[in-house]
């Protein structure tokens, strides 16, 4: 037999081995995706209520949404372990069987189980429930939709170019880069402009630019950091962060809490106790508060935060004015409801700041303002300058923004490609990116301070809903205008009325089909409102950059005494909604914490024994957050905080302070603000501009 022989055959028979393996995989393969699809419809069939579709679309939608699913491969992966968990009979159980396996799921000890079980769920939950289906099936009909031209911004002319990967200004150097255009950069850029002649300012802003007054923006997952689907590291709290020009005022419900309640004075005079924040900002004996009154008067002029009117409580927020005696009514930065059907009565920082000083560009001789949306920075470039190190400015990447008619697209004339890089100097940076933004920026800048990031609080939010039997409407009107702070301002939680649309609702809803449609097809009848804890600080949460991605991980858990006065709160909130007339009233949890069933009560029921079996299970409860701060604490000592009391960034390495490179944002406050943080930030960020007006930044 020649050596050629041999060696075809050698090769032969190695392409036949390669054959079967290549045979044997494909098989392997489709007999998965086989037995995942006789899941996927178990999953559609439990899940759907059963009077939702007729038996032929339902056959319909099974095949049409598996075939969206299996590109997903977060989902795949997840059904995969979620098939591996389930016990081998699944397919011979009954329905009540399978519904009993799917829960013991969820309660779980092994957390990636959780993690799955929960991310398979919501899934079906989201794709069932769109809103054309929902709606119809509650009888909801949804505000019209509003689509405008908005703002004209043709005044606007770039002084910005982009030169062989640098962003230049055409008239010089910039004096002052702020990254973030969220309350406190949007006020700091506006007001830099006001009050330092020839200034040269540039903004920017990881998020796209939504011409202002177009659209609503607080209900598009597009205009939220990783498209609303940041998670805390283990699953077990949804952060909703805004990327967006105008940061969390574009997306949020307009909600404006001052920052002389109460819950905040008490903060702020802690603070200064403690010697963390200036005590100039409380005042002394003569002058307690003035400085803030003075300031918040400003900005309460300037955005036109109003009251809430009697008239314009709807059923749903009269519920919890009526059950609580410490409930007030909102302030709210939004033009009155009575301005108009169909129009945008949101004011966000754009529209109170960023615009009016983007449209003063043109008076001669004045300083100029200059915003890039849609641009990442992800590190501070520094120089040496004598003894002393200083920020020279930024390394950015140009992101590809949401598409949508809409959206200002290269308002600068760039042309870059989404992915493209490019670096930005300045005399001076201005960090305001938010708590989860500024810190990871830190993080990534190789600043060698441990306290970057760390003690984070978040304010988790989980919302009580009852179903009665009178009509109570949740989005009729001003669907949120009333709250309420815990009945002893020690305990440190708050009720919150708000509403959602049915698709919304259906989300949340513990259980399957059947539970899910109990609640929908009443739609009208359910009722409710959030309870947002004030949670406190520990080192243990904190942020982390993930060495693989180099994206933040927020790595967070509930400490024991939280979780108590949560119960504490829940078990209050539940109450006053069946002292109001509910019928039944559930919390958004899976965990089986009512005799073995999950939590839905009746009046009758024991739920206070219940909810103290709450455990909070990362991926086993709908908790959300939108309120991170306290990444980047202020403080007097450089070994253990992040900036100064003049909002100057620490150098441990030298115990003294960078000069000219400063955060802004919630992220410095030292601990939780003591309720919802917006007209505080705006508050902070005039601080930072009068202590510059006092002392100029490095020029």
């Amino acid at each position: 037999m020649s050596f050629t022989f041999k060696k075809k055959c050698v090769v032969f028979c190695a392409l036949a081995v390669l054959t079967l393996l290549a045979y044997k995989t494909y098989s392997e393969k489709n007999e998965l995706h086989g037995n995942l699809y006789k899941l996927h419809k178990s999953f559609v069939h439990l899940y759907a209520v059963p009077d939702l579709w007729t038996a032929e679309h339902k056959k319909e939608f099974t095949k049409a949404t598996w075939g969206q699913l299996k590109t997903r491969p977060a989902f795949m992966k997840s059904l995969s372990k979620v098939s591996e968990a389930l016990p081998l009979s699944y397919e011979e159980q009954t329905q009540d069987q399978k519904k009993e396996a799917l829960i013991s799921l969820h309660q779980s000890y092994f957390l990636k189980v959780r993690q799955a079980a929960f991310l398979v769920r919501q899934s079906y939950i989201n794709i069932i429930y769109s809103p054309e289906t929902t709606n119809p099936y509650a009888g909801y009909v949804p505000k019209p939709k509003i689509d405008k031209k908005g703002k004209d911004l043709s005044f606007h002319k770039s002084n910005l170019q982009l030169k062989e990967a640098e962003v230049i200004h055409k008239k010089g150097e910039i004096d002052y880069l702020v990254i973030g255009s969220g309350p406190a950069g949007s006020l700091i850029a506006a007001e830099l402009k006001r009050k330092f002649k020839g200034a040269r300012i540039v903004i920017m802003e990881s998020g796209p630019f939504v011409n202002p007054k177009s659209m609503r923006t607080d209900q598009v997952t597009e205009f939220l950091e990783s498209k609303g689907q940041r998670f805390t590291q283990d699953g077990g709290i949804l952060i909703k962060n805004g990327q967006v020009v105008g940061g969390g005022t574009t997306v949020n419900i307009d909600l404006a809490f001052s920052p002389l309640l109460p819950s905040i004075r008490n903060k702020l005079e802690r603070w200064t106790e403690k010697g963390w924040i200036s005590p100039r900002i409380v005042g002394d004996e003569k002058t307690k508060w003035q400085r803030i009154k003075t300031i918040y008067r400003w900005i309460k002029n300037v955005i036109g935060t109003r009251s809430v009117e009697d008239a314009e409580i709807n059923k749903n927020n009269a519920l919890l004015k009526n059950a609580i005696h410490t409930a007030k009514t909102y302030d709210l930065n939004q033009e009155s409801f009575n301005a108009g059907k169909n129009q945008i009565l949101k004011i966000s920082a754009v529209d109170a700041f960023l615009l009016p000083a983007l449209r003063n560009n043109t008076k001669k001789n004045s300083s100029t303002l200059d915003i890039i949306p849609s641009a990442k920075a992800h590190k501070i470039v520094f120089e040496e300058n004598g003894p002393l190190k200083k920020a020279a400015g930024v390394e950015i990447t140009f992101l590809k923004p949401f598409n949508n008619p809409n959206i200002i697209k290269d308002i600068n004339g760039f042309d870059a490609s989404p992915g493209q890089r490019a670096t930005i100097k300045a005399r001076n940076v201005i960090v305001s990116a938010g708590a989860l933004g500024s810190a990871t920026l830190l993080l990534k800048s190789n600043i060698v301070n441990p306290n970057i990031g760390k003690g984070i609080v978040l304010h988790p939010s989980i919302p009580v809903v009852g179903l009665f039997d009178h009509e109570i409407n949740v989005m009729d009107g001003l669907y949120a205008s009333v709250y309420a702070p815990s009945e002893d301002l020690s305990d440190q939680y708050f009720f919150e009325s708000m509403g959602d649309e049915p698709s919304v609702i259906a989300q949340i809803i513990p259980g399957f089909g059947k539970e899910i449609g109990e609640f929908i097809k009443k739609f009208p009848y359910l009722g409710g409102f959030g309870v947002m804890l004030v949670d406190s600080v520990t080192q243990k949460n904190h942020i982390a950059i993930d060495p693989l991605t180099e994206e933040p991980q927020i790595r967070y858990q509930l400490i024991e005494s939280d979780k108590n006065r949560f119960r504490q709160a829940l078990k209050k909130g539940i109450k006053m909604l069946f002292d109001q007339g509910a019928r039944k009233v559930f919390i958004p949890s899976l965990e089986l914490v009512h005799e073995g069933n999950l939590p839905i009560f009746e009046a009758e029921d024991d739920y206070e024994k219940a909810i103290d079996c709450l455990q909070f299970k990362p991926a086993a409860n709908f908790i959300t957050s939108a309120h991170m701060q306290s990444s980047n604490k202020m403080g007097d000592n450089p070994m253990k905080s992040v900036v100064d009391q003049k909002f100057r960034v620490w150098n441990p390495e030298t115990s003294t302070y960078f000069p000219n490179l400063f955060v802004v944002d919630s992220s410095v406050f030292p601990e939780s603000i003591g309720a919802n943080p917006m007209q505080s930030i705006y508050t902070f960020a005039k601080l930072f501009i009068q202590k510059l007006t006092n002392k100029p930044l490095v020029v």
